[in-house]
């Protein structure tokens, strides 16, 4: 049980300490906004095609 406890706040501890951090953008490959274009905004060029039906 104390095992678990330390690798819990080894890990908090990591997560506080900012060095745990994620890029949203780290391997995006579209962003669509929905804004009333389908341009991808992530800069891919994965634009869309918007069909109305």
């Amino acid at each position: 049980m104390k095992k678990y406890t330390f690798i819990n706040a080894m890990v908090l501890s990591a997560a506080l300490s900012g060095n745990v951090l994620a890029d949203l953008n780290d391997g995006l490959v579209a962003y669509y906004p929905f804004n009333g274009n389908a341009e991808d905004e992530s800069g891919n060029g994965y634009n869309g095609i918007i069909i109305k039906i």
